[in-house]
């Protein structure tokens, strides 16, 4: 379900306030608290920026549309081979380390990312998961993951990151 964010909020948790949260300026109405089911909200800005909030705004995509060509690859790469699986703060790293390593890798512009974005070449994926790391202020739930659409293609993709390794 989305939600156009309210203008005035800065902070916002459903949750019981912790000592290591800000507390929240602003509160929202009772009946704009999150659902049970997640921990944050879905949201678009002013700006028609998508993106989540939680204590913080954190924009994920520059517009609704992103978001959703977002959904459609990571749907399509469901039905690809995932090579290699990353969480926490070694994921940002490898990312770029990736990033640099693959010819032909360049973003895909659909997506208009800001805190989560996609790149492709020939045959593959690369996902980068930030937002919800930037929303909950944890470097461990950042997530990426390479895919690839054939084996010979994945073993491929292995080869150069065992070629990146430190």
């Amino acid at each position: 379900m989305l939600h156009r964010c309210p203008p005035k909020v800065t902070h916002h948790s459903s949750l019981t306030p912790r000592a290591d949260r800000p507390s929240r300026t602003t509160p929202l109405p009772r009946r704009a608290r999150c659902p049970p089911e997640v921990a944050h909200w879905f949201c678009v800005d002013l700006q028609g920026r998508f993106g989540i909030l939680y204590e913080d705004w954190v924009p994920l995509n520059s517009s609704v549309a992103g978001w959703i060509e977002t959904y459609a690859l990571a749907d399509a790469a469901q039905r690809m081979l995932r090579v290699e699986a990353w969480k926490g703060r070694g994921a940002t790293n490898r990312t770029r380390a990736l990033i640099s390593a693959l010819p032909g890798l360049t973003a895909v512009p659909e997506v208009e990312g800001l805190a989560d974005n996609w790149w492709q070449s020939d045959g593959a994926l690369l996902a980068l998961y930030e937002g919800e790391a930037k929303v909950f202020r944890s470097e461990e739930a950042t997530f990426a993951a390479l895919y690839a659409e054939t084996k010979q293609r994945a073993e491929e993709l292995r080869v150069t990151l065992h070629s990146i390794d430190p």
